[in-house]
């Protein structure tokens, strides 16, 4: 279970998509943020290009499979 808003959860979702797209990475991808719940203000803290160690404890507390997702090839 999350412990943030939906709405929230969904503008940090669509900034990571925005990202990644901006500066073309393909694969894996980490973005860290911090949010000020008193303005609503999101910064980004960290984007790392791979899947990092914290990946498997994020995959196991949502149940989204990211090492899967992360090594899959469109192209094969």
């Amino acid at each position: 279970m999350l412990t943030i808003d939906p709405g929230l959860q969904d503008r940090l979702q669509k900034y990571s998509y925005d990202i990644v797209d901006a500066i073309e990475v393909i694969g894996g991808t980490n973005v860290q943020f911090a949010h000020d719940p008193e303005t609503g203000r999101v910064v980004v803290i960290e984007i790392n290009p791979r899947t990092s160690r914290s990946s498997a404890l994020a995959s196991k507390a949502t149940g989204f499979p990211i090492a899967f997702v992360s090594s899959f090839s469109p192209a094969g």
